[in-house]
């Protein structure tokens, strides 16, 4: 079974390496085959022997029932063959990249099932940070981000996250943080603990990552690097959209991990 959450970035001809743990599962399927198969918003991925095992399934179903027909329609009719080379990568067409809603940045989740899911990045490409000390020596770290510039591989995704039943970006255009502690180790480890606000609601988060820097940049400015990460529950921001898949499930989990990467000037 495949398990775990991993971070990998499909490069410029459209390959992905599969994380060693998914390949050692692997390693128990003869050969390297595998087929991929968009699923909603995400790419499903199973080894060749437990896809032919569902299909011999589907078969035993009445030819004649209308779910059958659809999930042999929408879903089978998608279906291709790919392999694993020797640097451990498959390769994904456009076509497949395009009807999973894949760009560059990914996640491979393994839910403890006979298969795995590929499934896109979103980022934010306009937002902003700061990082003060006060009176008292406190660090505190804020930071906002423009809802609408969200940026995922398909548009109309993107166009229904900025929807009143999602973001709603006219009536809440910005996502904001204010820490309430700042916790720094000795081997530049952070600890960073806040009140995070999306749309109307505020909820305390703890997250956690490491400093880097301070360094000088080209221009002899000051620049400290900043990378957080931690994990929320969209639905306690109101973010309760979502939809029903083909084969069972939803297009969208309800935890969803956020990372922030910061790139901090030193104002004099």
């Amino acid at each position: 079974m495949f398990r775990g959450r991993y971070q990998h970035t499909i490069d410029p001809k459209g390959r992905l390496s599969i994380p060693a743990k998914f390949r050692d599962v692997l390693a128990r399927y003869e050969g390297g085959a595998l087929v991929v198969v968009p699923d909603g918003e995400c790419l499903e991925v199973y080894p060749v022997a437990e896809w032919e095992r569902m299909e011999s399934k589907l078969r035993e179903q009445s030819r004649f029932s209308a779910e059958v027909r659809e999930i042999s329609r929408l879903y089978v009719s998608r279906a291709r063959d790919v392999a694993l080379d020797g640097a451990g990568r498959i390769l994904l067409s456009p076509d497949t990249r395009r009807e999973a809603a894949l760009d560059k940045n990914v996640t491979l989740v393994g839910g403890g099932l006979d298969k795995f899911e590929v499934w896109d990045r979103g980022r934010f490409e306009e937002y902003d940070g700061a990082l003060s000390v006060g009176d008292d020596g406190a660090p505190h770290l804020e930071g906002r981000v423009a809802v609408d510039s969200i940026a995922v591989a398909d548009e109309n995704l993107a166009a229904h996250l900025s929807a009143p039943d999602f973001f709603d970006s006219e009536r809440y255009p910005e996502i904001r943080f204010t820490s309430s502690a700042v916790r720094v180790g000795e081997g530049g480890e952070i600890e960073v603990e806040g009140d995070l606000q999306i749309k109307d609601r505020t909820r305390r988060v703890l997250a956690r990552g490491n400093l880097s820097g301070p360094h000088a940049d080209p221009a002899g400015n000051e620049r400290l690097g900043v990378q957080l990460e931690t994990s929320v529950d969209r639905r306690e921001f109101g973010l309760e959209w979502n939809a029903p898949l083909p084969q069972g499930g939803f297009a969208l989990e309800n935890e969803v991990k956020l990372d922030v990467h910061l790139e901090l000037v030193h104002e004099a």
